[in-house]
């Protein structure tokens, strides 16, 4: 008799045998997943390549040298509401997206993208840990920051609205420019003249505080500081200049260091001129055909006024600048403004006018307004309404080609309060400066990448209809439970 048949040396050794069989199924088993971990085939199944990257972005992740940090504080659950849908649907796009980013991106011993999710609400030490250290104060943001730069990316360049509502996915436009700006080496300079009593960065009151701007700026990747123009000219750093609601005026050297830098550097100025105010800004702005009366527009349709008395401003062009209120119809909220219109001629050769705003039909411009007791229209003096507030002057030519030559661009605003400290923080604001401040820096043409429509499906059912869905779907379900119960009672009996 041989030991193998042996009872005692048998069942070890089939023991060991079976013991051998599950370690090499889960050496098999092992070496599977992490073959499939390593080189695996991803793609976007979507019926509009939503998730797809264009070539473009592929290009420039491979260039990238400088690792990105990518924190997304967008909370996944957003509850019943519409808006509370909306988040959802931004998170899941999103998420989504920078999924994308980071498996394009590579990962190895040091990544060039690293992607973080923080929900502030179910982690709010770490919600309070990004604020601190990247100055932000608000939820549903992306945060894109490198050794030296950062840039926060807002739900508004993210997504398209319309009447409030999402209709177009910018993500890869939005990321893929942020990537590069905080890769970038040179950080782009903003310069606010003081002097005149302008709105100053470093002031935090209320009405006359351009603090809360410093800090948005600041979380954009964009350096803003402050410009003597009686001391020095303005620097060769200088990528825009803002002149924000000055009082007095400026003396003739400092509008001529401005006239250089506009003329002589293509500079891109904006201007903010509050009603009331004779700053020796009108005449230098008529060389680009941009009128300022020495006027004030009087509102008296409730529909454009707020609570505290001042005008909203509701008639916007379809520009670049302005669009996304346009298609909102979100408001600019201002304490007071005078009319900034665009004249029929320019002094400077090759200039193109846009008038991006204007007041309601029921306004006037009051001519009249500093010997009058109360405000009277005239229409002997007065213009009706509507009553043109933002100008935007353009120099530049066209090629034979057809590729634009870029020039000069001077914006002026009729409304000098509208980036101050409390008003800044309404959304029209908010949308109307960092919008126009990313056009005229040509941040948005930095990734010519077009928006996807976002499809929203949707099953209407009556009443009727829904009864009528759930009787097919539970008489199907019932008769199998009722020839499951039959089967089992003829089987035991």
């Amino acid at each position: 008799m041989s030991r193998l048949d042996d009872f005692k040396y048998a069942m070890p050794l089939r023991r060991l045998n079976r013991l051998i069989q599950i370690v090499l199924t889960l050496t098999l088993l092992i070496g599977l997943n992490t073959f499939a971990a390593r080189h695996y085939f991803r793609e976007d199944i979507s019926r509009r390549g939503v998730y797809s990257l264009s070539p473009e972005t592929l290009a420039y992740l491979k260039t990238l040298k400088e690792p990105v940090k990518i924190i997304a504080t967008i909370p996944d659950k957003g509850g019943d509401t519409e808006a509370g849908r909306e988040q959802e649907l931004l998170h899941r796009y999103v998420q989504n997206l920078l999924t994308e980013y980071s498996e394009e991106a590579g990962t190895g011993s040091r990544p060039k993208l690293s992607v973080e999710f923080v929900d502030p609400f179910k982690n709010p030490r770490r919600a309070e840990e990004l604020s601190r250290v990247y100055h932000i104060e608000q939820n549903n943001v992306v945060i894109f920051a490198s050794e030296k730069r950062q840039r926060v990316v807002t739900p508004s360049e993210i997504m398209e609205f319309k009447d409030m509502k999402p209709v177009a996915f910018k993500g890869e436009q939005a990321f893929t420019s942020a990537i590069l700006e905080t890769s970038s080496e040179k950080t782009p300079v903003i310069y606010f003249t003081t002097g005149h009593a302008e709105l100053a960065l470093d002031n935090v009151t209320p009405n006359r505080g351009l603090s809360l701007v410093a800090q948005e700026l600041r979380a954009r990747n964009l350096d803003a500081r402050s410009l003597d123009l009686s001391k020095s000219p303005v620097p060769d750093d200088a990528d825009m200049i803002v002149v924000a609601d000055p009082l007095g005026q400026f003396l003739p050297q400092e509008i001529e260091r401005l006239r250089a830098y506009v003329d002589g550097r293509d500079g891109r100025l904006v201007v903010f001129l509050g009603a009331g105010r004779i700053t020796g800004m009108e005449n230098f702005l008529l060389r680009w055909g941009i009128h300022a009366d020495d006027m004030i527009v009087d509102e008296v349709s409730p529909d454009y006024l707020d609570s505290s008395g001042g005008i909203l401003v509701r008639t916007f062009a379809d520009h670049p600048i302005t669009s996304i209120l346009y298609r909102n119809g979100a408001p600019i909220v201002a304490g007071q403004a005078r009319p900034i219109g665009a004249g029929r001629t320019a002094t400077q050769p090759g200039t193109k006018l846009y008038t991006l705003m204007a007041s309601s039909p029921t306004s006037w411009a009051d001519r009249g307004w500093r010997t009058e007791k109360s405000p009277v229209m005239n229409p002997e003096m007065d213009i009706q309404g509507p009553i043109p507030l933002a100008v935007l002057a353009q120099t530049g030519t066209t090629s034979g080609d057809g590729i634009l030559v870029p020039g000069s661009r001077i914006l002026a605003v009729g409304m000098g309060d509208i980036i101050a400290n409390d008003r800044i923080t309404a959304f029209g604001n908010q949308a109307f400066f960092f919008t126009m401040t990313s056009w005229m820096l040509d941040r948005e043409q930095v990734i010519a990448i077009a928006p996807v429509p976002i499809d929203r499906y949707q099953l209407p059912l009556s009443r009727e209809n829904l009864g009528r869905l759930a009787y097919l779907l539970c008489i199907p379900a019932a008769a199998m439970i009722l020839i499951g119960l039959v089967a089992g009672l003829l089987r035991r009996y």
